[in-house]
């Protein structure tokens, strides 16, 4: 009996999210090891993983950059931000953005607000270091899985694992 195309279809784009999911060539052997994701049209999906510093704010005025968002090792209070730690990453979100703030400002005051950048400018800069850090992606570290390393078949990745 001949398979309806839509049938036809899911079973082709199953094989090639089973391939996709296999990097190491387990479909090697299957009918779909031969389709590949890019003939198709399809890119693979990227996660994007933060797994050291949760920080996602990349601007840096006058060289200085938000500081980093680390895990503290304490489960009670978790994200750390320089020698502070706190219960959740907002207020660790925060913390980074006003120390960044303190320290562009003191380098635009430096300059008595003549040089590349002024005080207006850097709370500029924090009000978009607030509100990169409300929409980052990954909040906590137990979403951002374990690096388990270079791949071994691309070392250019990292493999992660969920927890």
């Amino acid at each position: 009996m001949p398979r309806s195309p839509l049938l036809a279809a899911a079973t082709a784009a199953l094989g090639i999210l089973l391939l996709a999911a296999s990097p190491d060539g387990a479909l090697a052997g299957s009918p779909y090891a031969a389709l590949s994701g890019f003939e198709l049209g399809f890119a693979p999906r990227l996660f994007v993983r933060q797994l050291a510093d949760l920080q996602s704010f990349t601007g840096a005025l006058g060289g200085e950059a938000a500081p980093a968002i680390v895990d503290s090792g304490d489960p009670v209070r978790p994200f750390q931000v320089e020698e502070d730690t706190f219960t959740d990453f907002a207020s660790a979100a925060q913390r980074t953005c006003d120390r960044q703030f303190n320290a562009c400002a003191e380098i635009a005051n430096s300059e008595n607000n003549n040089g590349d950048f002024t005080v207006p400018d850097c709370d500029d800069q924090k009000n978009e270091c607030n509100a990169a850090q409300q929409n980052a992606v990954v909040q906590d570290f137990a979403s951002a899985g374990v690096n388990l390393g270079p791949d071994p078949a691309d070392p250019a990745f990292d493999l992660i694992c969920d927890a």
